[in-house]
This record gives C-alpha cells, sequence and structure tokens, in this order.
C-alpha cells in the first residue's frame, strides 16, 4: 500500500482549471514510495490537510475506542466546543502516541475513517483509492467566495436532498444542516461540511445546485450561466447586513439615480428592457417561493429601489404583521440605513404569515406609485426597476449631469406630467 508523507511534494490541483467542470486532483510524488512510514510523520508532514478534512464526528469516537492508545483522552476532546479544537486535540493525541505503537495506532485510526465515510482522510494514511481530500484551489475557491454563496444558498429547497442522493452528505449530514433555525446558519453549516469532504465533492456539489434551480449560485463559483447580481452590489448588501455603521453601508449616491432636491423621491422604472432580461437580474415569484425568500434573492435590488415614502408607511401601518415593524425605519439616519433596516425586518416575518404580508404590502407599493417594485413580488404589468445598465450611466454620468441639469427650466414639469417622478409636498 502507498503512504502519503514527506513523498508528496504537493497538489497540483486542476490540470486546466475550469471550475464548472472540475475533474480530477492530480498529485505530484517523488520515486521513493514508502510502505511502512510512521503515524507521526505522516501526521507531521499533512497536518494542515488533515486539520482542514478530517470530520470529528461522534461516530469516529465510537469507532476510535478500540484504539487503546488514545482512547483515555477521547472524552476529554469530545468536550471541546467546536471542530478546530476538537482536530487539533485529536491530532496532538495521535503524535503523542509511543514509537512502539504507531503502527497499532495507524491501523485502527485508518479503520475507523473509512468506517466513518472519510476514505479521502484515510487516504493520506494508507492510499487504497482515488479519493482525495479537497484540493487547495477548491477549498480555496469555496473560502473566498464563502459570504457570497451564504448569501444565496438554499439548502432546504432540494439542495441538501441532491447532495445526500449523489453520496455527499449522510442523512446525518442533512439533518445537522435543515435543523438549523434560519438559512443563513444552514448555508453555513452546509458549507463547513463541504470543507471537509473529498474533492469529487466540489463537482457534484455544482451538479446539485443546478438540479435544484439554484445555477445563479453556481455562477459564483464557476462565472458560467446567469448571476445573481454583480460583484459590486453583492459586497454592498453582505457590508450593509453584517455592519452596523453608516461608514460600511452603501451610500445614497451609489444607489440612488433621482435628480433634482431631496423633495422629488424618484419612482423610475425601465420601460424599454425586455422581460427576458429582467428574469437575469430578479427572482420572479413561483408557486414554491415565499414572500421572505423574494425579499432576499432579490435584497439588493429592493435596496436600490424601493422608496419609503410617507405614501408607502402610511399604507403599511394599517397591516398588522409590518406595522410593529416600522420603528427600525425611524432609528436610522440615511435612506439605505433605512430601506437597508426594513428590508432585514421583512425577513423575519413568521411563515404563517407570509401570504398575507406579501399580498398587503403589494398593493401598498402599488398604492405609493411602486408598481415596478411591486413586480417582483407579484407581476402584473411591463414596469421594472431600473436595469443595471442604465443606472451605471447614471452613476457615470452623475457629476456631469448635476453641473448641466436645469431641473426649474420645464424639466420637473415634464418629468411629473408623464409620470416618471412625483411631487412630494412637505
Amino acid at each position: 500500500m502507498e503512504t502519503w508523507g514527506s513523498c508528496i511534494i504537493g497538489f497540483r490541483g486542476i490540470e486546466a482549471l475550469n471550475c464548472c467542470h472540475c475533474s480530477a486532483v492530480s498529485f505530484i510524488c517523488c520515486s521513493c514510495k514508502e510502505t511502512d512510514m510512521a503515524l507521526k510523520q505522516v501526521i507531521r508532514d499533512n497536518y494542515d490537510l488533515l486539520h482542514r478534512s478530517l470530520n470529528p464526528s461522534s461516530k469516529l469516537f465510537i469507532k476510535l475506542r478500540s484504539v487503546a492508545a488514545i482512547n483515555h483522552r477521547l472524552s476529554s476532546i469530545k468536550l471541546l466546543p467546536n471542530l478546530n479544537e476538537k482536530n487539533t486535540a485529536l491530532l496532538d493525541a495521535l503524535i503523542d502516541v509511543p514509537d512502539g505503537l504507531e503502527e497499532e495506532v495507524m491501523n485502527g485510526f485508518i479503520a475507523a475513517l473509512r468506517s466513518t465515510d472519510q476514505d479521502h482522510v484515510a487516504n493520506i494514511f494508507r492510499r487504497e483509492s482515488d479519493e482525495v481530500p479537497m484540493s487547495d484551489e477548491h477549498y480555496k475557491l469555496l473560502t473566498d467566495k464563502r459570504r457570497n454563496l451564504c448569501q444565496f444558498i438554499k439548502p432546504n429547497d432540494g439542495l441538501a436532498d441532491h447532495l445526500v442522493v449523489s453520496g455527499v452528505l449522510s442523512d446525518s449530514d442533512r439533518t445537522t444542516i435543515i435543523s438549523k433555525p434560519h438559512i443563513d446558519d444552514m448555508a453555513e453549516e452546509l458549507l463547513n461540511i463541504l470543507l471537509q469532504k473529498s474533492d469529487t465533492a466540489f463537482q457534484q456539489f455544482l451538479n446539485a445546485l443546478n438540479e435544484s434551480d439554484q445555477s445563479h449560485v453556481a455562477y459564483l463559483l464557476t462565472s458560467d450561466g446567469l448571476q445573481p447580481m454583480s460583484d459590486q452590489q453583492t459586497a454592498d448588501i453582505l457590508l450593509a447586513r453584517s455592519q452596523n455603521s453608516t461608514e460600511n453601508v452603501p451610500t445614497e449616491h451609489a444607489h440612488q439615480s433621482s435628480i433634482g432636491p431631496p423633495a422629488l423621491k424618484r419612482t423610475l422604472s425601465d420601460g424599454n428592457i425586455e422581460v427576458k432580461e429582467v428574469k437575469k437580474c430578479l427572482k420572479m415569484e413561483r408557486k414554491d417561493t415565499t414572500f421572505t425568500d423574494l425579499v432576499r434573492d432579490n435584497f439588493v435590488l429592493l435596496l436600490r429601489c424601493l422608496d419609503l415614502s410617507i405614501e408607502l408607511v402610511i399604507e403599511l401601518l394599517s397591516v398588522v404583521s409590518l406595522s410593529n415593524r416600522l420603528s427600525v425605519i425611524d432609528e436610522q439616519e440615511t435612506v439605505d440605513d433605512k430601506t437597508n433596516a426594513f428590508l432585514t425586518a421583512l425577513l423575519k416575518i413568521p411563515d404563517e404569515f407570509q401570504e398575507l404580508v406579501m399580498d398587503s404590502f403589494v398593493v401598498a407599493l402599488r398604492n405609493s406609485g411602486q408598481d415596478h417594485v411591486a413586480n417582483i413580488f407579484r407581476r402584473e404589468s411591463d414596469k421594472v426597476p431600473m436595469s443595471d445598465e442604465h443606472c451605471e450611466i447614471f452613476a457615470k454620468q452623475r457629476h456631469q449631469l448635476c453641473q448641466f441639469l436645469d431641473p426649474e427650466n420645464g424639466l420637473l414639469d415634464k418629468l411629473v406630467s408623464t409620470g416618471v417622478i412625483i411631487m412630494v409636498i412637505e
């Protein structure tokens, strides 16, 4: 049997990295194949790889009870609070075994790994199959995109089930993921588990995303297909959600393309964009899509387009499940802070009120002249939010437009008469 140790020079990863079609991990080994390399040496040579790939599950600890040399340390290791500490303590325990017991302990450890579906880890010690740990390229890609992935992944919408069928997840893994209280927590747990799996799990993960109607998430890893939103928009909203600080929240200038004084609040829509193009930037309503799903999937678009006008707020005051959430608006200072806080509050609507709240919210939007926003939730016309392309043009030319536009020379009257903007009297 071949053993991995100092003979491993390193991962070469994918011969020609194409994230959508990754298939194999190559290992460059020197000609000296050691068949009886000591347990401690293998651990030292592959410590980081073992530390990130090893799953210290309860089932593994049960199997390790038969390894007498480390049995007395298992109870204290199991009590450690997190995975990293458990793996550190377990690897330290293996390194501390007496020299004369290394072979016996390694045999027991390998057997325990294989019986708990960790052949890719066992193969680090004694290679018996092509299963290998997650490659550096795939591991880095998943960790670099982690925050973005957690923003969009919906494990309970068929994704976890597909991964169980393909063998990436066990039933126990699925239960651990789905039992989390919020979708964001589910996504975090799914990625934690995925990063410990074999390298073949990466491609199976991409397949599962596509099969569960989440190809927009796969785009984040492959750059192939339809993207959920631009990188800048994603970065903006992640900052806004994670940091309650005005300096880290997207500025009003970054998202608002209105022209003229603050009293003129835009209700711009983009009438020239085709419906098929709209579907590229927002997820339209499906029968199995809840109100909070639509808010989450279109969070950045809503942050940019939703106008928390006095008219809208008055309409929302009559909605019981929303009226008690409007107070978060008054606690914020900037327009984007207020909108971000309100949208975040919408994500916490209880399941039993989802349909009622969506119906009322859509009506409130239409009554306050925001049909283009209402159509994100329930499409009844061709009005859609301003396209990214047009927003970008306004943003790039904003300074020059503000320098040369003369709003008082008939322009405002024309915009009001055509329904592009409304006049708010304060």
